[in-house]
């Protein structure tokens, strides 16, 4: 979805308790050592990730993501291949983008989930690295580059909200482009 659509929505329509969204910005080369120096993918989580998902923590605290602007967030399985089965909390890692520390490990995803095992990095940190990030997600409304999750009321109606989420960006999308979509929630 376009950054404003999760940003926006949450803050006009009420069935929406919360919303966090995922950028998945590419691959750069992550490592101390050349022996375990690889190209990973990497991703920008927002604030509210932690609070939309509950993803246990095996290192570091739920508040990461607002107090820890200039850290990376590791999986567990990723964690493994730079640190070993040793702690990485605080530990420097290096990565194509300059030397940081690791203020946190979740838990591997579910293999049910399409969520993968990667590098994430703060919007803070995504802020002060990509030049082009902050004024992206202030204004974007037409490039689909991130993935939205909604947190909803119990009572909300999905297809009457997704209606209004298209009808929402519908509205503000560039006059210049043809508007050819259309959101689904899933339950």
């Amino acid at each position: 979805t376009p950054p404003k659509v999760g940003i926006e929505s949450k803050a006009l329509f009420d069935e929406i308790e919360n919303q966090t969204q995922i950028f998945y910005m590419g691959r750069i080369n992550v490592g101390n050592d050349p022996a375990t120096l690889s190209h990973q993918q990497v991703a920008i989580l927002d604030d509210h990730f932690l609070e939309v998902f509950d993803f246990e923590l095996l290192e570091g605290t739920a508040d990461i993501l607002k107090n820890h602007p200039n850290g990376i967030i590791l999986t567990e399985s990723i964690k493994n291949i730079y640190f070993g089965e040793g702690k990485a909390l605080g530990k420097i890692l290096n990565t194509g983008f300059g030397d940081y520390p690791v203020v946190a490990v979740l838990q591997d995803f579910p293999e049910n989930s399409h969520l993968e095992n990667l590098v994430f990095i703060s919007s803070q940190m995504a802020s002060e690295v990509f030049s082009f990030y902050d004024d992206f997600m202030a204004s974007n409304w037409s490039n689909n580059q991130l993935i939205t999750y909604f947190k909803v009321a119990d009572n909300a109606n999905v297809n009457v909200l997704a209606d209004k989420i298209t009808v929402l960006n519908k509205k503000n999308y560039p006059v210049d482009k043809a508007f050819k979509s259309t959101f689904s929630l899933q339950d």
